[in-house]
């Protein structure tokens, strides 16, 4: 019997024990292996959330559904980023989980790795071909979910894989938001400033003083035709829909290696 109040099945209880042979021996018995809990929790939702990682193998061993939605749109690779079992996240990726499946936020796998700073999780959802820009019901991106805590370092791995740093959510640009936040600093200012971001199309009246030189720079400078021709590209190369991760993509353009070092930000992202 399982759990009545929760509609779980024997399954669902086995695999939160974590117990292997036991686990074994009710899929052996034909156990359903995708049937759901009250929650549209499926098995293979409860252990990729608890970090039973052996029972996770099970589970796909018997044909667990890997890309199975619950009631709020989650799926296990979802709740696997959710608490951080990046080993977890990698065999269900391997077994033929989405990397672009929205939950009912919006919320891809992405955007669980920015809010958890999983760079090695980041690294293989972008080189699995998971979509950079793609936005919540807010208009979030994964960007601006490592910007806005702080994790600078994995925004940069999502510039190079095609970010876009001008993109706008609902409450604003994500300078003004940072602003807001009291998260501005000169050092991101300056970061958002080598990675693209445009302030002219902020209102900069609110900006703090320290930061008005720098943005004052800034609107001076006349963009070149070479960095004008360098957002377009990354724009056109982040938009395509293939497997390929962005910076692949750069690489294979038919370009000399110093252009290609030029649209990938090289100099930007190295410093």
């Amino acid at each position: 019997m399982g759990n009545r109040k929760y509609n779980s099945t024997v399954l669902h209880e086995a695999v939160s024990s974590g117990n292997e042979e036991l686990v074994k021996l009710i899929l052996h018995a034909k156990a359903k292996v995708n049937a759901k809990n009250k929650e549209g929790r499926s098995a293979l939702h409860i252990a990729a959330r608890l970090g039973h990682s052996g029972v996770v193998q099970l589970l796909l061993n018997a044909n667990a559904d890997v890309n199975a939605q619950t009631k709020d749109g989650r799926t296990p690779l979802h709740v696997s980023l959710w608490r951080g079992h990046t080993q977890i996240a990698k065999a269900l990726v391997k077994a033929g989980a989405s990397v672009n499946r929205r939950d009912e936020d919006g919320w891809t796998p992405l955007h669980w790795a920015a809010k958890q700073n999983n760079k090695d999780a980041l690294v293989l959802l972008l080189q699995e071909g998971a979509a950079v820009n793609s936005s919540d019901k807010n208009g979030h991106t994964a960007f601006h979910e490592a910007v806005f805590k702080g994790q600078f370092s994995l925004a940069k791995e999502l510039v190079r894989e095609g970010a876009d740093v001008n993109l706008v959510a609902k409450e604003g640009p994500a300078f003004d938001i940072l602003l807001k936040k009291g998260l501005l600093t000169s050092q991101s200012v300056s970061q958002l400033l080598d990675w693209g971001y445009d302030p002219r199309k902020n209102k900069l009246c609110t900006a703090k003083a320290r930061f008005h030189k720098m943005i004052a720079d800034k609107l001076q400078t006349v963009d070149t035709l070479t960095s004008l021709c360098r957002i377009e590209i990354r724009q056109i190369l982040s938009r395509r829909k293939n497997c390929k991760c962005f910076s692949q993509r750069v690489v294979e353009l038919p370009l000399p290696n110093i252009l290609i070092d030029y649209i990938a930000m090289k100099s930007e992202l190295e410093s």
